[in-house]
């Protein structure tokens, strides 16, 4: 018998990863939905929000995001959605890599890769879908699933240009609001 070599994708394709839980992510939707506008003209306005700032560098979401992209990452934009629906899919363009955390709790998403069959994927909240090139996601037909946050990556230039991980429990309610 002879020897048979399968060929492995390089690049990492995450569907969904149960990332948080609701109580880290409870103040922050809170917060973006007060200080984040759905339509938001500069790609940087989710930093006005200090919860989605933190969001988008939590090492929850870049460490997958960095293994897709095969490099350290940096947020080349990113909007929080009060309602995600069908009519918006997302894409995940090239030499990027998109994140959409997911704030509702019912709904299913369909996620389509770039090769191969969509699969869908039931709404949780602190449930994380991460893109890689060609992939896109849009909430099955007929249904909104709630507030979403969208976050393009991309590769950093150089390891100084990617974005600083926040704390592991930086999300975590302190004693003060509790």
């Amino acid at each position: 018998m002879g020897a048979h070599a399968f060929a492995v994708p390089r690049s990492i394709r995450y569907r969904a990863i149960d990332a948080f839980a609701y109580d880290e992510l409870g103040w922050v939707l809170g917060e973006a939905a007060a200080l984040t506008p759905e339509t938001v003209p500069e790609p940087r306005a989710y930093r006005r929000s200090n919860g989605l700032d933190l969001l988008s560098r939590h090492p929850r979401l870049l460490s997958p995001v960095g293994e897709i992209l095969e490099a350290a990452a940096r947020a080349r934009d990113a909007r929080f959605i009060a309602n995600w629906s069908s009519d918006a899919p997302i894409v995940a363009n090239a030499d990027e890599c998109v994140a959409i955390v997911l704030f509702g709790a019912q709904g299913g998403v369909a996620v389509a890769p770039a090769i191969g069959f969509a699969e869908n994927i039931p709404v949780r909240a602190g449930r994380i879908l991460v893109l890689a090139e060609g992939d896109s996601a849009a909430p099955l037909p007929g249904a909104g699933v709630g507030p979403a946050f969208v976050i393009r990556y991309e590769r950093a230039r150089r390891a100084e240009g990617a974005d600083t991980p926040c704390d592991e429990n930086a999300l975590w309610p302190s004693a003060w609001c509790c």
